[in-house]
This record gives C-alpha cells, sequence and structure tokens, in this order.
C-alpha cells in the first residue's frame, strides 16, 4: 500500500469551507496531482502520496484562497454539475492555440487531398519533379528558395500532417500545454514561443537529416513540454500541469527512435525536430524564469 503523507488539515464544517474543500480537491485533480481527502476526528484531511507535494499543496491553496483559479473554478463547478457542454467561447479565450489548430487542420487536408503543389509550397524542401515522380530539392535549391524570400518555409512544415494518428496525437498535447501557456502569459508569448521552437526545430530537422520530407507540431509539442516542465522547476511552483511521468516518456521513446526502433515498422520520425524542439523550449524557460 502505498505511503500517504499529510498535508493540510481543516476544521470540518458544513458549508463554504466544505464547498471550498470540494473545490480545492478539483483543482488538484485538474493539475493531475494524487491525493485523498478524508474525516480524521472531526477534521478534513488532505493526504498526498509524495512528501514534496505538501509544498505544493500549500503554495497551490493560497494561489487559491487568493482568487487566481477563479475561471478554473467555474469550469470545474460546471463540470461537477454536469454542465460542463461545450461552449465556443472557451475555443476564443485561446485565439493563437485555436488558429495553429486550424492551420495544421488545413496542412493535414491539403496532405490527405494530394495537393502537391500546395504541400510544395509548405514544405521547408519544396518538391520538384522528375521523371514523374515527386523528389525534394537539394540543399543548395533551399537555400535559393530562401533567398529569394521564401522565409515562410522556415515555420509551416508545422502544419502539414501526414496521417489521421500524426496529426491526432500532435493536437491533442498540443493544446494542452498551449492553452495553459496563453491563459497564463498571452497570446504574444505564447506565438513567440511557438515561432521560435519551430524555426530551431525544423532548421535542425533539414540540417541533419537525409534529406526526406517533414511536417508536424512535434517539435513544437516538445518543446512547449519542456518549457512547462523546466519552468515548475525553476521557480519552485506548479506553474503549469505537466502529467506525471509524460517528460520521461516523451525522452525515452525519443532516444528509441534515435536508435532506429520505429523505422523497423516503417515508421518515418523527425528525431532531429524534436530533440533540438525540447533544447529550444529549455531554452526559453531559462530565459523567463
Amino acid at each position: 500500500m502505498a505511503e500517504l503523507y499529510e498535508a493540510m488539515r481543516f476544521p470540518q464544517q458544513s458549508g463554504r469551507l466544505d464547498r471550498s474543500m470540494r473545490q480545492f480537491s478539483q483543482l488538484l485533480k485538474a493539475t493531475s496531482l494524487p491525493h485523498r481527502v478524508a474525516e480524521d476526528k472531526g477534521e478534513l484531511v488532505l493526504w498526498v502520496y509524495h512528501q514534496e507535494h505538501i509544498a505544493v499543496c500549500d503554495d497551490l491553496y493560497r494561489r487559491f484562497v487568493a482568487g487566481e483559479f477563479d475561471r478554473l473554478d467555474e469550469e470545474i463547478a460546471a463540470a461537477a454539475l454536469n454542465k460542463s457542454h461545450f461552449q465556443w467561447r472557451h475555443l476564443f479565450a485561446t485565439p493563437i492555440t485555436l488558429l495553429i489548430c486550424m492551420l495544421s487542420m488545413l496542412g493535414f487536408a491539403l496532405v490527405y487531398l494530394e495537393l502537391w503543389p500546395l504541400i510544395s509550397m509548405l514544405s521547408f524542401q519544396g518538391l520538384g519533379l522528375q521523371d514523374g515522380n515527386l523528389i525534394v530539392n537539394q540543399k543548395y535549391q533551399v537555400w535559393q528558395l530562401l533567398k529569394q524570400g521564401q522565409v515562410w518555409r522556415l515555420f509551416t512544415p508545422m502544419f502539414l500532417h501526414f496521417n489521421a494518428m500524426h496529426i491526432a496525437f500532435n493536437l491533442v498535447l498540443f493544446v494542452f500545454f498551449a492553452r495553459q501557456i496563453e491563459k497564463k502569459e498571452g497570446a504574444f508569448n505564447l506565438l513567440s514561443d511557438i515561432l521560435i521552437i519551430a524555426l530551431i526545430s525544423n532548421l535542425g530537422q533539414f540540417w541533419f537529416s537525409s534529406g526526406q520530407l517533414f511536417g508536424g507540431l512535434s517539435g513544437v509539442v516538445y518543446g512547449l513540454m519542456a518549457y512547462c516542465w523546466l519552468l515548475n522547476i525553476l521557480r519552485k511552483q506548479l506553474v503549469y500541469q505537466v502529467p506525471q511521468g509524460l517528460m520521461l516518456v516523451s525522452i525515452a521513446m525519443m532516444a528509441l527512435s534515435f536508435f532506429g526502433l520505429f523505422s523497423l515498422f516503417g515508421m518515418a520520425i523527425a528525431n532531429w525536430a524534436h530533440l533540438l524542439g525540447l533544447v529550444a523550449g529549455l531554452g526559453l524557460a531559462m530565459i523567463r524564469k
């Protein structure tokens, strides 16, 4: 049986305190922090499974009482009352996140419909036609395209996704981290983070890869995840929700991919985009700590 640590203790009473404790417990669930609330000698006790989470709970409760989570409290209360129906305002509260998702779905549609001239315009390398076959341009040709002013190619590969699983996995994680950052730091900071990470990850993938066509938001996702994870550590508080173990699992998957595990199953993974996106995210966190 897992060991429990007492984090907080409150006198049990009906009314506002009970309701606040329930909402605070829901907040902890929303942040993926495992815990239990139990009655003990006429008091409500909040138990956690990791000793270091005691300080996290103290900090979160202080911010909870100060009203920093008012918007989240409303969403929690609505969910608890089964009123968490879809509302358009939730989408438009984070316009940059919404915009990137829409452009990614558009990019996936171009691939699905095999609209190669448009795909060529969005890809990093650009595509050529040789003996009726599509080929990616060589490096010297790419530099010529960039010199001609086609600088959007440095960023737009993130909108290209090559199958349904590819875009679904990327968008789920992207929305999870991007919405948090946009709500906390604003649209400008999120957009700048996305562009910086996309630039570094795309350049790295192009430079170190063997010339294959690449695309997707995964480099950006790695960067945003690393940014949120490291910022929590540097500020010694739970600034952003990062599911336990996600960072470790992601790095392990990236390492296995570098060793060629997924290529055995015919999967082409943009390893350098993942690695350099992660490094870029760590660097941004260190700058903004």
